[in-house]
């Protein structure tokens, strides 16, 4: 991993990806209505492909509907439904995506702060 410290100039510190990686994997978040990682702004870029596996489907829509949002897979394996979403989204089924990163950038708001690229 490629890491450069985006706030080296002000005399910010690299963050510590690690700290940020166990953040993700215990879904630390700062409220159960919030989605992103306490203390820190995590953007990821990278690639993304549509998930159509049924299994997959299934995993994810539970993973929704146990933090509050009833998603369940669509009848015709095309992707998720529920009662309600954003009016943007348009009707269901709504595509699910996966995300294969290339690149992270984290940005501390806890002391000391920090901002930092990661290149996987």
């Amino acid at each position: 991993m490629e890491i450069k410290n985006l706030g080296k100039a002000d005399g910010l510190p690299p963050v510590d990806w690690a700290a940020v990686a166990a953040k993700l994997d215990a879904g630390s978040a700062p409220a159960p209505e919030a989605v992103s990682v306490r203390d820190a702004d995590v953007v990821f870029e990278g690639d993304a492909a549509r998930v159509t596996e049924p299994d997959a489907l299934a995993r994810i829509a539970k993973a929704w509907a146990d933090n509050g949002w009833p998603a369940e897979p669509d009848a015709s394996g095309a992707g998720i439904t529920a009662p309600f979403n954003a009016p943007s989204q348009g009707p269901p089924p709504w595509n699910v995506y996966r995300i294969h990163p290339r690149s992270a950038i984290v940005t501390l708001s806890a002391e000391p702060g920090g901002l930092t690229r990661f290149l996987f």
